[in-house]
């Protein structure tokens, strides 16, 4: 069901659509009316134009937005106002937000300004929903993370874009990417991200978080992520796994960003890495460090994860890096495990493993692993570098050589030394 929005005008009142009046009043006006009158989702429709809003809209249940495509409905947040928002926690009055669909308009945060790393303004910020579907979206130039949906009992999101978040971010590992998702209300938060695309934003492309321990509405680690056919470039991340269980992640490209294409550990906000999770199909090359980063996290990283499929070549360091950070000692680890994958031509080695503690149960089967160590200034330039001590080691089926017509980079196929360096 659709409405215009223009329903809700009061007498004499001009329809603000020109960026020159507040229309965040009207929206507020329709989605109370929505949530009041109607036991059915209903969309308001928004016709081309720009939308000031200087003040701040709490999004109401059933009520969602249609507009007339990207940058011809364009909503304008001012200051500290985020253009949808919802910050529910669970158990207060409004519980969850539910039964809302936005489609085809434009969030522009150009205009935002809040105190450096203010993570509650973002273009788009929704916590504890269901049944809510975003199609067709662009939010671009929000001051921190564009599209922010926490805790989500169902949500689609789908063909979105986002663009140059986090303008007022200070750290390249918090709030400020394009997508962020809070999980760890229930066992299962349930996300299907498909079709989106994540370019030049502050910190990371994608990122799911778990709030266990630290938000006291996140009971668990959650599982129920999946992501289908995104891209994520010029980003310092592509795609963060920093709290997830069992994320299923295909189909993507996470190339061309800052450092890591994917990046798997803690974040400022959190001190959990995703884990058991599972990424095929997928491209992660010419990244400004490693193609996929595991940044191990102690008493956190109980179980592994799986690379299928993956293609990591042209990064400037390594292909696939697993290292534990800040030379933490950790008991045992299980830790990525890559197979039936193409990783070359990264400038130190395909795949370097490195810690002080014991890496246990590590997988590398059925890959070709050829042509690294192209950078003559890396200190590892093998096929696969294992510093430190493992146990429970397969490394078995893999192709690992150097081409005839290029040359010899790799060093040795596989080398293992005693420590971690």
């Amino acid at each position: 069901m659709q409405i215009n929005l223009r329903t809700f005008l009061a007498p004499g009142q001009t329809f603000p659509n020109d960026d020159a009046t507040d229309a965040g009043p009207l929206f507020q006006t329709a989605v109370n009316a929505i949530e009041s009158l109607f036991t059915v989702p209903v969309q308001l429709i928004v016709a081309t134009g720009r939308y000031r809003m200087t003040t701040q809209v709490t999004w109401k249940t059933r009520a969602g937005i249609v507009g007339a495509g990207q940058g011809r409905t364009v909503l304008l947040p001012y200051g500290e106002v985020t253009a949808l928002k919802r910050q529910s926690e669970d158990g207060d009055a409004d519980g969850y937000l539910e039964d809302c669909r936005f489609i085809d308009f434009t969030i522009d945060g150009i205009n935002q300004t809040s105190t450096p790393s203010n993570s509650l303004v973002k273009g788009i910020f929704l916590a504890f929903v269901r049944r809510i579907r975003l199609t067709r979206l662009e939010v671009k130039n929000s001051w921190m993370t564009g599209f922010g949906i926490d805790y989500a009992d169902g949500a689609v999101i789908e063909s979105c874009i986002a663009r140059n978040a986090g303008r007022g971010t200070t750290n390249t590992l918090t709030a400020g990417a394009g997508f962020g998702f809070a999980l760890g209300k229930s066992a299962r938060n349930q996300y299907l991200v498909r079709n989106c695309e994540s370019y030049d934003n502050q910190t990371f492309g994608f990122f799911t978080e778990d709030k266990f321990g630290v938000n006291p509405n996140a009971e668990l680690y959650s599982l129920g992520f999946i992501m289908e056919g995104c891209t994520a470039r010029g980003n310092y991340s592509g795609f963060a796994d920093t709290g997830c269980r069992e994320a299923l992640v295909s189909g993507c490209n996470f190339s061309d960003n800052r450092a890591y294409g994917i990046y798997l550990g803690k974040t400022g906000a959190n001190t959990s890495s995703g884990v058991e999770g599972r990424i095929s199909d997928t491209i992660c090359s010419r990244n400004g460090l490693d193609g996929v980063h595991l940044a191990e996290v102690a008493g956190v990283n109980d179980g592994g994860y799986t690379l299928e499929g993956i293609q990591a070549a042209d990064n400037v360091r390594h292909g696939v890096h697993r290292v534990t950070p800040g030379g933490a000692v950790i008991d045992v680890l299980h830790s990525i495990t890559p197979r039936r994958s193409r990783i070359f031509r990264n400038g130190g080695s395909g795949v370097r493993v490195a810690s002080n503690s014991v890496v246990t149960r590590l997988v590398i089967s059925d890959s070709d692993i050829y042509n690294n160590g192209t950078d003559a200034g890396q200190t590892y330039r093998n096929g696969i570098t294992l510093l430190g001590p493992t146990e429970f080691l397969t490394i078995a089926g893999n192709r690992i050589y150097d081409s005839r017509t290029t040359g010899k980079t790799q060093r040795y196929g596989i080398a293992a030394y005693d420590a971690k360096a």
